[in-house]
């Protein structure tokens, strides 16, 4: 057989062992290997399982808010009462709760307050700075947030706050302060427009007053000094009472326009300040939420088999592809040998 024969013979032997490289080839594979594999494998679930162990068990507890909605509860009773109708809200309140939770004002309140809640029979107090083992204040901010979640149902609108630590005390104390503090925000920091309109009602209010009592005073006064006003025919007498007449009447006008405003404002202000309406209480977890250590630690074992397996096959067919790239090597250089030197050719026969 000529060497060009016998080359071409070579490559297609080689092609078919590539082809060979099938379902059969890596299964005889991982036979072979199943004992380093099995061996890897349980290493693995060892290491994993020991980390897992050393995690601390986390408890979430949660509460839920109803959402604040825009209709006019007083309005039958303003109606009565003359003071006509107001506009409603047109956003509902409510969607500034999560805004308000997460800000740094009541993380503020949460970070400076201490918690006291019963761990296996006994009362243990502790500040967040304590639990994170942290003293740097952005730190602590973003731990808080990292335990904390807020969400919002699309369809019921309905608030849902959730806190998770090693406590399961400690998680609905956290959740029952959050409530408090937004409730607190709402009710004395929180402004809006119809409360800044009842503020300066109130002011014009208290101005006009002083006014209107000052014009009843000067009447009086007059009144007093020109003893036989009201029989008096004194053009300027009677000229300057008028004047006085009218200043009382027009300030008494003003002041009875503020007061039935004002009033109405006052209801304004009352409506558009939120009430947190709790639809859930502050739950306290019995069981922990985190982490799911089987699921896991079935996860790793997946991952880590699937890994090690690709690993065997791509290591084993670079071997033999090595191999068989070293035979076609040798082949060359014999087929090279024995054309060049044909005294060669039976050392080659003997050795094949």
């Amino acid at each position: 057989m000529s060497s060009s024969n016998l080359s071409e013979t070579n490559r297609n032997q080689q092609e078919n062992s590539d082809s060979e490289f099938n379902f059969f080839s890596i299964a005889s594979i991982l036979i072979k290997k199943s004992n380093f594999i099995i061996y890897t494998i349980f290493i693995v679930a060892a290491i994993t399982l020991a980390v897992l162990i050393m995690i601390p068990n986390k408890y979430s507890s949660t509460a839920s808010i109803l959402p604040t909605g825009a209709p006019d509860k007083f309005s039958d009773l303003k109606s009565l009462a003359g003071l006509g109708s107001m506009s409603s809200l047109n956003e509902n309140p409510s969607a500034l709760f999560p805004p308000i939770l997460r800000s740094l004002h009541i993380a503020k309140a949460l970070l400076s307050n201490e918690y006291a809640f019963h761990v296996d029979g006994n009362i243990k107090k502790i500040t967040l700075q304590e639990y994170f083992e942290e003293d740097d204040f952005d730190k602590l901010v973003e731990e808080l947030a990292k335990i904390s979640s807020f969400s919002v149902d699309k369809k019921t609108e309905v608030i849902y706050l959730s806190v998770e630590t090693e406590y399961p005390a400690m998680s609905q104390a956290l959740v029952a302060k959050y409530l408090f503090e937004l409730e607190n925000y709402n009710l004395h920091k929180r402004r809006s427009k119809a409360k800044e309109n009842e503020l300066y009602l109130s002011k014009q209010l208290k101005v006009i007053k002083a006014e209107l009592s000052i014009a009843e005073d000067n009447r009086e006064k007059y009144q007093t000094d020109n003893s036989n006003w009201a029989s008096s025919s004194n053009s300027e007498i009677i000229k300057t009472l008028s004047r006085l007449e009218r200043e009382v009447e027009i300030k008494s006008s003003i002041y009875l326009f503020l007061t039935q405003e004002h009033e109405s404002v006052k209801f304004d202000a009352q409506k558009d300040v939120p009430i947190i309406q709790i639809l859930d209480s502050p739950s306290l977890p019995t069981q922990k939420s985190s982490p799911k250590r089987g699921l896991f630690l079935v996860l790793i074992v997946v991952i880590a088999s699937f890994l090690l397996i690709f690993m065997i096959i791509v290591i084993e067919s670079l071997k033999k592809h090595s191999i068989e790239q070293d035979n076609d090597l040798y082949i060359e250089f014999k087929d090279e040998v024995q054309k060049t030197f044909p005294t060669f050719s039976k050392i080659f026969k003997k050795n094949s």
